[in-house]
């Protein structure tokens, strides 16, 4: 259940996600960790009298520092391993979308107003609200 793969996944937005996959489940709920999700997108050009159509690759979430997302499960609408081709292509074009990236430099996330803490700090302060909650039995 929590090894890793190459997928393509249509989520329920319509949106087609290329991403380094694991499944997993936590408290009974069941997600998603993608690691370097993108997309692509058809290219046409008209160049010199000659339509060309190419593919051209970019982050799933374009302004993201980290590249790891959780998606929960119920938001995934089909999911399909990629072959060996599918697999080296995706990691090409993973490389390229970074580079096109808007997001060039390292940002430290606690400089930033969307910094909650760590998972582990979070966890610890969610279960001490919870064990010095007074509608607890003892």
């Amino acid at each position: 259940m929590s090894d890793l793969f190459y997928a393509t996944i249509k989520m329920m937005t319509g949106e087609e996600v290329l991403a380094e996959v694991m499944h997993t489940e936590e408290n009974g709920t069941r997600f998603l960790i993608l690691h370097n999700p993108i997309v692509m997108e058809e290219t046409f050009d008209n160049e010199g009298g000659q339509f060309k159509i190419g593919q051209s690759a970019r982050k799933w979430l374009q302004y993201a520092t980290d590249d790891m997302v959780i998606v929960h499960f119920d938001k995934v609408l089909t999911m399909s391993e990629m072959n060996k081709y599918a697999t080296e292509q995706y990691k090409k074009y993973s490389y390229i979308a970074k580079a096109k990236s808007p997001v060039k430099k390292e940002m430290l996330s606690l400089d930033h107003s969307g910094y909650l803490g760590t998972i582990e700090d979070q966890r610890k302060h969610l279960e001490d609200m919870y064990n010095n909650s007074y509608d607890i039995p003892e």
